[in-house]
């Protein structure tokens, strides 16, 4: 790429090719390419950045791969592609190329995706502060397969899937991750979490909501890096059995090299939806540091209850330190606790993300659409009282605190 970039004279190639030593930052980072359905999401250019690609068609390879993930972040290829090896008839290579289970994806009834069903990524937004992508197929024969991704800058990932069968029988789901062969896998007791061994650079710490309803184990696949190639590798299969709507969420947690990660999962019961239609999600990533996640998976008709929140939108992500706070939206006017509302708008937002520090007053405010604005009948309010600087989209702007609750912007 840096001879392409260099021939060209292309500034963009050119930083890519040589890891950022010369040339231009592309002008963006997450991306999605509508006409492929190919969604891309990543803290930035580096090599050290953090990186997750979801698909929704199967490209010009034709593997039964819908909704499968590819992660790269801390310097490791953390959820590779397993690869091909030839287009013979090879045992490894068929697993490789005409399973869904040698893909970062879920498999129904252990039965490949069905080539050309429908597809679509029918959700994708991105700002400073977090992306969300959410994709759906019906390539699986019993059920369809809905997959919602928020990625937090600069470096989570929370994977969330819902299934809902065409029929009233039982089923059985497998949601697969896989691993480089260097990666050696372990299973955590009781968690089920899956952290990887790395010899070198970062790991990656998968810790699923609902160990209790799983069951988990790391299991034998393949791995081709380049064609004519392959050698053995890991993966781990989550299982779950039943009949109606079904769920899967997943925390993944890139941890850098020399590190260790003790970020626990709790599955939280959701009030005021279906079984099975939201899911939710208490997360601890230490003793000073912990968060709250919530997905509708379909269109709530009233607001759901899950921890100490109430929301009426698709997407809500709440954490806390011990200086900041994060409120992440998608959809929805109102984020809520008993003691406060925290969220208001007027209108329903898209992305909306509020990333506040009482100590410093400051309130940075991040979304597709937003315009500066303090008029009380437009603007959303948020509960930051204290707030004395504010921005948005990265720039400063104007604001006002009239009964406890900053206006700064309106969804335009």
């Amino acid at each position: 790429m840096l001879q392409y970039g260099e021939l060209l004279g292309d500034a963009t190639l050119t930083y890519i090719g040589s890891d950022g030593a010369r040339g231009t930052a592309p002008d963006h980072t997450s991306v999605l390419y509508p006409d492929t359905r190919v969604a891309v999401q990543r803290s930035g250019w580096r090599p050290d950045a953090a990186y997750l690609r979801i698909n929704a068609d199967r490209g010009p390879h034709s593997h039964p791969d819908d909704l499968a993930v590819t992660v790269w972040a801390e310097g490791n290829r953390l959820l590779p592609d397993m690869g091909a090896f030839t287009y013979s008839n090879d045992p490894r290579s068929n697993w490789l190329r005409f399973t869904t289970e040698s893909h970062s994806t879920v498999e129904v009834d252990a039965t490949a995706q069905k080539v050309g069903a429908a597809a679509s990524i029918d959700l994708f937004a991105t700002n400073g502060a977090f992306d969300l992508t959410r994709a759906w197929t019906d390539g699986n024969f019993a059920a369809r397969h809905t997959r919602t991704v928020l990625f937090v800058r600069p470096g989570l990932w929370i994977v969330s899937d819902h299934l809902r069968p065409s029929d009233t029988a039982n089923h059985v789901y497998r949601q697969n991750w896989h691993l480089l062969p260097e990666a050696r896998p372990a299973l955590e007791n009781g968690s089920r979490a899956t952290v990887t061994n790395f010899a070198e650079g970062g790991n990656l710490r998968l810790v699923p909501a609902h160990p209790s309803s799983l069951r988990a184990e790391v299991r034998n696949g393949y791995y081709s890096p380049v064609f004519y190639s392959v050698t053995d590798s890991n993966y781990v299969t989550y299982t779950r059995e039943g009949s109606g709507p079904v769920t899967f969420d997943a925390l993944l947690l890139p941890v850098p090299a020399s590190q260790q990660s003790p970020a626990t999962v709790e599955d939280l019961a959701v009030a005021g939806a279906a079984a099975g239609e939201a899911s939710a999600m208490a997360i601890t990533f230490s003793t000073e540091r912990t968060a709250t996640y919530a997905v509708a998976h379909t269109a709530p008709r009233s607001p759901i209850a899950f921890g100490a929140y109430t929301f009426d939108g698709t997407v809500a992500y709440a954490e806390a330190d011990s200086q900041r706070r994060t409120w992440l939206l998608y959809g929805g006017c109102r984020l809520a606790t008993k003691d406060a509302v925290l969220v208001d708008s007027p209108v329903a937002l898209k992305d909306f993300a509020v990333r506040l520090d009482p100590a410093r007053g400051t309130v940075a405010i991040d979304g597709t659409g937003l315009v500066p604005s303090t008029d009380a009948d437009r603007a959303v309010r948020i509960h930051a009282p204290w707030a004395a600087s504010v921005t948005l989209n990265g720039e400063a702007v104007s604001f006002t605190v009239k009964s406890s609750k900053l206006l700064a912007a309106a969804a335009g």
